[in-house]
């Protein structure tokens, strides 16, 4: 069945990558049909989600009023440092990694934020492996 073999290749695939900068693979579970691939728990979401944007929308209406949660804004100096990392985790994956792994969909979603503000790549779901 080719999603059992998809499943066992992203297995031993991502078993493999252990790097500061790329959310690691943790554990797995294939049972009654289910296949699941567990990561380590990142605490601070992802990049969009949480971080990049500073924003308050108040909505008026006649009946109510609507409030959205200002998110904090980052330092530039945070900034390039998040794009440091995740420079360096793809550096990781694209060159070192053992096939390397082109990720393919790199974007805010897919960067997660540690509790020290540590950028992680994350989503391997569209990438690719090469021989080259």
């Amino acid at each position: 069945m080719q999603g059992d073999f998809q499943f066992k290749l992203e297995i031993k695939l991502f078993s493999r990558i252990h790097h500061k900068d790329v959310v690691n693979l943790v554990g797995f579970c294939y049972e009654q049909g289910e296949q699941i691939l567990v990561y380590k728990y990142i605490p601070k979401g992802t990049l969009k989600g949480n971080h990049i944007y500073n924003f308050n929308l108040f909505f008026l209406n006649l009946h109510m009023t609507l409030s959205v949660k200002t998110k904090f804004q980052l330092e530039w100096t945070r900034r390039l440092r998040i794009a440091l990392d995740t420079a360096r985790g793809l550096a990781y994956l694209h060159e070192i990694a053992d096939p390397p792994i082109i990720h393919m969909d790199v974007k805010s979603n897919n960067i997660l934020l540690d509790d020290h503000l540590t950028a992680k790549v994350t989503v391997f779901g569209l990438s690719n492996t090469t021989t080259q």
